[in-house]
């Protein structure tokens, strides 16, 4: 019997009892493992006729607990809503990845980062002995705001990307991270509410945090990105002061906003009276050709903050990103910047200003971003062989990230740390949201060139979640 007639079986066979009242409100379904052992068919069967089930409201899953039958066989999955507000908080998971000891020992899956194999170093070593040998060796401190050089370079690209700005709407930061931390200290006070899609970068919960804001998560979706429909109903019942979204390759989803999308966003944003904050950073690795888009690019909108950062494209360690604000804003940025650590390294500064000049950083990014793609590739073949068709993966749109979604009983938290038994560092879902369900979701990651190793370790992590079902 084929694998499609077997769970066909299997549905209708369960769908029958819990109809006829065989299997009574709150009775716990047998194990995926419990039926896979006892009718020699595979999980992924077994899985495939329970999601049916669930899909048609006939059962429901608890966290770490099973499948379970529903009250009511009419019952439809509750549709999808935002979380919050609440009072954001820090989370250990990221302090801790960051902080874990390199080395061949340990295969890093949890970060998103760019490795040394796909790092143009060479370039970059070429670049700082030649600026080193200059007279005007950049040993002062730098302009708060950044190296001119770097501004007008950085100009150029925004340009390229579509985006209208002037070169004193540019400030240089110290990564990303930065920006975000700027941007939102610019428009918000404590106690403020501020919206982000769900699941989002976990850095923006730490910042949240550090400047007592109040949080709303706004499910997202894996292609489109954040769900308009939702914000527009959240936006007319909350006092939100600033939304935070990825409009490409977001982190951790991958999804990519489409144009009418981010047309809508600026429209939501002047009709209620709120600063957007967009978070580019993954612009230059969207696999589709074409010129990726940002609300910034096609609107020109003065209530847009745009970030960026050379971090997943060039390297981390150079610590080098920029954004571009409209007043009344950009001014305090500019203040806050000052404030906060004078300015940035002026070496590093160069050296990405150098990249830009020379179209050497268009010409790495051309290179790198299909290995990214490729990359993407093998790792679903092999995660899907490994946990055999367990998991839920969509493929993203851009990036070196991967968002799963692990089986039913599978604990992303557990996961995580069976994994780091066996020498590998998975990103944990809980860091991405308040949302329930990403308990049972899994970011994983790889920014370098494939290798035997790594298709090693990602069966391993497949068989881990496997045997977890």
């Amino acid at each position: 019997m084929c694998a499609e007639a077997k769970y066909t079986v299997l549905y209708r066979e369960f769908r029958d009892a819990i109809v006829r009242g065989q299997l009574p409100f709150e009775t716990r379904m047998p194990s995926v493992r419990q039926i896979s052992d006892s009718r020699s068919i595979s999980k992924n069967t077994v899985l495939a006729a329970y999601r049916r089930l669930e899909a048609g409201g006939l059962i429901y899953s608890r966290e770490r607990s099973g499948f379970f039958v529903s009250a009511n066989k009419d019952t439809r999955p509750k549709p999808e809503c935002a979380i919050g507000p609440y009072t954001a908080a820090y989370s250990d998971e990221m302090f801790q990845l960051l902080s874990a000891s390199p080395g061949p020992e340990k295969t890093q899956f949890g970060l998103a980062e760019l490795r040394q194999s796909l790092i143009p170093s060479e370039q970059i070593r070429r670049i700082m002995r030649k600026i080193l040998r200059e007279d005007n060796v950049p040993f002062a401190y730098p302009p708060p705001v950044g190296s001119s050089r770097l501004i007008d370079a950085l100009h150029g690209l925004m340009v390229s990307r579509g985006s209208v700005c002037g070169y004193e709407n540019l400030v240089v930061t110290n990564g990303c991270h930065e920006a975000l931390w700027l941007a939102l200290r610019a428009v918000t006070r404590p106690g403020d509410l501020v919206a982000c899609e769900s699941p989002t970068y976990p850095g923006f919960y730490h910042i949240c945090n550090s400047l007592q804001l109040n949080v709303l998560e706004i499910p997202s979706s894996a292609k489109t990105g954040i769900k308009l429909d939702i914000l527009a109903t959240v936006l007319k019942k909350q006092a939100v002061r600033a939304v935070y979204y990825a409009p490409n390759a977001s982190n951790p989803a991958g999804a990519t906003m489409p144009a009418d999308h981010l047309e809508e966003i600026v429209n939501l944003a002047q009709r209620h009276d709120l600063v957007l904050i967009e978070d580019d950073t993954n612009h230059d690795l969207v696999y589709k050709e074409g010129r990726p888009r940002s609300g910034l690019s096609l609107t020109g909108s003065g209530r847009i903050i745009y970030c960026g950062s050379f971090s997943k494209t060039l390297a981390a360690s150079l610590r080098v990103g920029w954004l571009s604000a409209p007043e009344p804003y950009l001014t305090s940025i500019k203040r806050l910047k000052y404030d906060l650590n004078l300015g940035g390294n002026a070496l590093a500064q160069l050296v990405c200003a150098e990249m830009l000049e020379g179209r050497r950083y268009a010409r790495h990014v051309l290179a790198t971003t299909p290995i990214h793609e490729e990359n993407m590739n093998s790792m679903l073949a092999v995660l899907a062989r490994g946990s055999g068709n367990l998991v839920k993966i969509h493929k993203p749109t851009g990036g070196f990230l991967l968002w799963v979604h692990l089986p039913p009983g599978v604990d992303s938290t557990t996961l995580c740390q069976l994994a780091a038994k066996q020498g590998i560092a998975l990103g944990d879902g809980n860091m991405f949201g308040q949302n329930p369900s990403f308990r049972q979701r899994l970011r994983i990651g790889w920014g370098g060139r494939w290798s035997a190793l790594v298709e090693k370790k990602l069966r391993l992590v497949g068989r881990l979640i496997g045997g977890m079902a």
